[in-house]
């Protein structure tokens, strides 16, 4: 292979280094010369706040809106993330407004 891409932090939910070592191996294992492995790692600066609930309005088409609330916990080295994803509708009333 030529290209190797994992997109969206996908290498960050393996949170053991012997595991990690392993998979980097084998990604490596399976690059052609001169091939490239791209992935998107997060650090812990782009941690947003902890221990609340913080929400992110993204537009789509139409009156439409996706809603996206994520809580935070931090534990050692791992970060859980709960998210929650909403669809938005604006909504006309019986009256048609």
């Amino acid at each position: 292979m030529n290209l190797i891409f994992i997109p969206s932090g996908s290498v960050c939910l393996i949170n053991d280094s012997e595991d990690m070592k392993k998979i980097l191996k084998k990604f490596y294992d399976h690059l052609n010369n001169g091939g490239v492995f791209l992935f998107e790692a997060e650090t812990l600066n782009a941690i947003p706040i902890l221990n609340e609930w913080t929400n992110c309005v993204f537009p789509k088409s139409g009156d439409q809106k996706i809603s996206l609330s994520c809580f935070l916990i931090f534990s050692g080295d791992i970060c859980s993330t709960l998210c929650q994803y909403e669809l938005l509708e604006k909504k006309r009333d019986l009256y048609g407004s």
